[in-house]
């Protein structure tokens, strides 16, 4: 069927079609607060894990490992509903993330091998649409390696006290911080002066 304007062609519709992100707002600060907060519980639990063992946390107490364990769900729950709202917002002022859907921003952390590398696009496409720059680019870069470093604990890297697992979840933590912190800033001071807290 030849397209008309009262019958656009199927991808034009599509692209006319209202978008997930059409309506996104920024995150509200207890949103904000849980996406920090959540890595740097994981990082505490971490810390405590080396600091009763002596050896990087393997053989912790179990109610440390429990509690670990309750720290990182938690903690990816929260970064993930802060992300989708920042993705959200991103989307409406940059092509770089216009075929991202919500459900990406929770799975691609779940995928094998490409699992290490999708987020850290996701959250580098973020902060590029939110602000461009040099800088929040090597911020994101920084927090990845050390989020990976601090997710593989076993990988053979010289041992060294404290371990490379401990320092890079410290360092990803404080990273991963200042990111919240500088794209929901930029988001927050251009978004309209109606906001939806989360």
């Amino acid at each position: 069927m030849t397209a008309t304007p009262d019958h656009p062609s199927p991808d034009v519709a599509a692209l006319a079609a209202p978008q997930w992100w059409a309506g996104a707002e920024p995150a509200g600060r207890p949103a904000v607060v849980r996406a920090i907060g959540g890595p740097f519980l994981a990082m505490a639990i971490t810390v405590v894990g080396w600091v009763l063992t002596g050896d990087g946390g393997g053989d912790s107490p179990w109610l440390v490992a429990v509690l670990a364990q309750g720290v990182l769900v938690a903690s990816y729950i929260w970064v993930c509903r802060w992300l989708t709202d920042a993705c959200g917002v991103a989307q409406r002022r940059s092509p770089l993330l216009r075929t991202v859907q919500p459900w990406h921003i929770w799975a691609f952390w779940w995928f094998p091998l490409a699992g290490l590398w999708l987020p850290y696009v996701l959250v580098r496409d973020t902060a590029r649409s939110t602000l461009p720059g040099r800088g929040v680019r090597v911020l994101v870069g920084l927090w990845w390696v050390c989020f990976v470093l601090g997710l593989h604990r076993y990988v053979a890297l010289p041992r060294m006290s404290p371990p490379v697992h401990v320092v890079a979840t410290v360092l990803a933590a404080l990273a991963w911080s200042r990111i919240v912190v500088v794209i929901q800033r930029s988001q927050t001071v251009t978004a309209a002066p109606s906001t939806v807290e989360s």
